[in-house]
Parts: structure tokens; C-alpha cells; sequence
């Protein structure tokens, strides 16, 4: 552009050359002077548009670089508050894990309290039949009762001797299943004190499942905002770079247009011979020539070049896969997470919301969190995803528990590892955290399905 400028110049100027040259008796050097004279205040006005247009350009290199120091400020602060927030998520973690380590021992304990006051029941139920056959002894012998066998004695000696042992009898059989009975009782009690309690833990648990769910939401908010800085760092680095570059293309136009403005203050001063006007019409016809040879080769090669660009009409289809006994991809700990909140929460047969759920309405309510839509039927869930042994159970992973075939399977858990389960157990435990070793004991285990790597 600045080239045009000065060939345009030039060409005025050549102008009045050729005005001189020609053999008029009435022009004079006068004209020539006064054309001088107006292409130096062009060039004047042009330095003092090329100074106006550097110093708009400085002031933009100055906000440029305020904006790039407060996001370089932002981006620490971010920075310092996402550390606080994994901090936080981290301690609420180990808390959790505690929590669930606490419910899984009150669960065993719960459980062989049960089979203990079963056994109590079933030694009680023993001690009064053991008591009954007694009394259908006497009364097979023609005793039957505790009185005839003292009236059937023989003399007062006889009758102390069998009064003493009826006493005895009748002492033990009622110590025995008194003891029994209180037993069951204390265990009753032990029972539903560990209930409770396990119910404290849960609501405590799922507190702070929730307060965990809240500080991740936080970091993915801070995460999403550190990222935004580092773009817009990253892009105002860039417009710098660009004003770098502007600045110095404008430096190099504005040396171009002071040297020339030099060049025609100089010639003004000068007188100029006819041979010298000559050579400079002669040079720049033949500038003026180059430049037209140069435009006409750039116009060419521009046409090639458009010629040569290829298409853009190209289209992409996408395949997209979503066929069931295959292992899916996302977040497997928002699974958990979405598990641990439940824990405490009731079962309800049929059910999948967080008021109330069964066992596969848990399991399909953790993995619609990660887009994964799973059927409300656990014998059904166990076709999708891939068979792992137990041994080789990662967190997420469900364990199916029935007979040998799919279609027995009577409930589903979901693993969340160092060796513990998730699940909506039955009407009175409702959604607890166990021990999985503790609960194949007494279930087993049809298969173990990962749907996530």
C-alpha cells in the first residue's frame, strides 16, 4: 500500500516533469516547486496519521498487558481455591470411608446378633420340650403329677427324699429357660441399640455424601473457570503478539514515509535539471511498469491458488455404538458418590427414587448419573457389561446373587471396593453399606458384571 503511495506521488511528480520537458515558452520551474510542495504535506499528513495509529496501538499493548497480569492474578487465586476444595473433598473422603467401615462392622455385628437370638429362641423352645417330656414321663409311670409322687411315698423319710428332688427339677427347669429368656432379651436390646446406632451413622453418611457431592460440583465450577482464564490468557497473549507485530509493520511505514518526505524536502530544495527530470520520468515509467508486471503475476498466481483449493463439502457420519454386554466409558465415581448419598434411605419393592428404592432401582439410578440406562430388573442388569471374577472386582462393578442361571437372580449390589457393597437390602434394613464377604456367606453370588473400565 505504502509502495501505491509513493508510485502515486511520483506519478504527479512525473506529471510536472513531463510538463517541463515539453517545449512550452510560458511554464516555468515555479509549477514544479508548487507540486513539491503539496506531495510534502501529504507525506506530513500521512507521519501524522502513521503517530496517531502507533499511539492508539501502545494504549491497546498497555490494556493487553493489565488484562494478561490480572488473569496471570485470577488463575493463582483459582489455583489456591481448587487446592482448598480437593483438600476439603479429600478429608470428606476419609470421613466417608470411615463411616462406611463403621456401618459394614455394626452390619456384621447385626447379623450374628440375629443368628444368636435365633439359636436363644431355638434352645429355649428346646429347654420347654425337655420339660414337657419329663411330665409325660411321670405321667407314663401313673404320676401325673408332682403331688401323687409325694402321696405315693413309703414312709416321711421317702417323702422328704422325693419332695427334695421334685425341688430340685422343677429349680432347674425354671432357672434354665429363665436364663434363656433373659439372654434373648439382653440380646434383643444389644440388637436394636446397634440398629440404631447404624441408623445415626447412615444419616450422618449421608450428610456427608451430600456435602461431598456439593464440594466436587464446586471444584468442576472452579476447574471450568481456570480453564475460561487460561483461554482468555492464551488469547490475549496472542492479540499481543499481533499488536507486537502491527506495531512493528507500522514503525517500518512510518521510517518509509519519513525517509521519503526526507527525499521530496530535499529535492524541493533542489534545482532540477531537464536531464535529471528525464532519468527520473524515464525510472519511474519503468517502476510503474514492474509494478503492473508484479500485480499481474500476483493476480495470476492468487487464481491458480483458488483453483487449487480443494472442496468443502465433505460430511462425516459418526457411528455411534450403544449395544448392550459392552463396557461403557465415564466417571465411575460419580456412581459411587450417587450410592453413597442413598445410604440410610428405605427400601421400597418397586421403587427408584432417592425417597425410596429396591435393589436394582439403586444400581439404575447410580449409573443414570453417568448416562448409562439400565432396566429395573436385576435379572435383567446382569446382561449388561462384561463377567469378572470376584478377585477381580473394581469399584462399580455389580454383583448378582441367585441361583446358576440369570433368570434366578433375586437381588443386585454395587461394589465400591476395599471389600464392601452398597445395596437396598430388604423393608427393615433398608440401604445399607456391608461387608460383600459377610453377605456371600449367606447369598450366593450368580455372576459379577463391569460396565465401566
Amino acid at each position: 500500500m505504502k509502495l501505491k503511495s509513493i508510485v502515486a506521488s511520483l506519478t504527479a511528480f512525473a506529471v510536472c516533469c513531463a510538463i517541463i520537458i515539453n517545449p512550452s515558452e510560458n511554464y516555468t520551474e515555479n509549477a514544479a516547486a508548487t507540486s513539491l510542495e503539496g506531495q510534502i504535506n501529504e507525506y506530513q499528513q500521512k507521519l501524522d496519521a502513521l503517530e496517531k495509529k502507533e499511539q492508539e496501538l501502545n494504549n491497546k499493548l498497555n490494556n493487553a498487558e493489565n488484562s494478561i497480569e490480572n488473569e496471570i492474578e485470577r488463575q493463582a487465586i483459582l489455583d489456591e481455591q481448587i487446592k482448598n476444595t480437593f483438600d476439603q473433598i479429600t478429608t470428606m473422603e476419609f470421613y466417608i470411608a470411615d463411616l462406611e467401615e463403621d456401618i459394614a462392622s455394626l452390619d456384621q455385628q447385626i447379623r450374628a446378633s440375629e443368628k444368636e437370638i435365633a439359636d436363644r429362641e431355638t434352645e429355649i423352645l428346646n429347654g420347654i420340650d425337655d420339660f414337657g417330656l419329663r411330665l409325660r414321663a411321670l405321667y407314663i409311670t401313673g404320676s401325673d403329677t408332682y403331688t401323687n409322687i409325694l402321696m405315693e411315698s413309703g414312709d416321711f423319710y421317702d417323702t422328704l427324699m422325693r419332695f427334695e428332688l421334685i425341688k430340685r427339677i422343677a429349680d432347674y427347669d425354671k432357672k434354665v429357660i429363665d436364663e434363656l429368656v433373659d439372654l434373648k432379651k439382653q440380646q434383643e436390646a444389644e440388637l436394636e441399640a446397634l440398629e440404631i446406632k447404624r441408623g445415626e451413622i447412615s444419616t450422618k453418611m449421608q450428610e456427608y455424601s451430600t456435602e461431598l457431592g456439593n464440594l466436587i460440583e464446586e471444584q468442576e465450577e472452579l476447574q471450568a473457570l481456570y480453564e475460561e482464564s487460561t483461554k482468555s490468557q492464551q488469547e490475549l497473549i496472542k492479540w499481543q503478539e499481533e499488536y507486537f507485530k502491527q506495531q512493528a509493520e507500522l514503525e517500518a511505514e512510518k521510517d518509509k514515509v519519513e525517509n521519503t518526505l526526507t527525499e521530496l524536502e530535499q529535492q524541493q530544495k533542489e534545482e532540477q535539471e531537464r536531464l535529471e527530470l528525464e532519468k527520473l520520468q524515464q525510472e519511474l515509467l519503468e517502476q510503474l511498469k514492474k509494478e503492473e508486471e508484479e500485480k499481474n503475476n500476483q493476480s495470476n498466481n492468487n487464481s491458480q491458488s483458488n483453483n487449487n483449493r480443494p472442496g468443502a463439502n465433505g460430511s462425516t457420519n459418526d457411528n455411534i455404538s450403544d449395544e448392550t454386554n459392552e463396557v461403557y466409558t465415564g466417571d465411575i465415581s460419580k456412581v459411587i458418590a450417587m450410592a453413597r448419598s442413598m445410604v440410610g434411605g428405605r427400601y421400597v419393592f418397586g421403587g427408584s427414587s432417592p425417597n425410596g428404592t429396591d435393589c436394582s432401582g439403586l444400581t439404575m439410578q447410580c449409573y443414570a448419573k453417568i448416562g448409562i440406562k439400565l432396566p429395573h430388573k436385576a435379572s435383567q442388569q446382569a446382561n449388561y457389561g462384561k463377567s469378572v471374577r470376584y478377585n477381580e472386582m473394581k469399584p462399580g462393578d455389580l454383583i448378582f446373587y441367585g441361583g446358576s442361571s440369570y433368570s434366578s437372580i433375586y437381588h443386585v449390589a454395587l461394589y465400591i471396593g476395599d471389600g464392601k457393597i452398597i445395596h437396598a437390602e430388604s423393608y427393615n434394613t433398608g440401604i445399607v453399606v456391608s461387608y460383600s464377604d459377610t453377605v456371600a456367606r449367606y447369598n450366593h453370588i450368580t455372576c459379577i458384571k463391569r460396565l465401566v473400565n
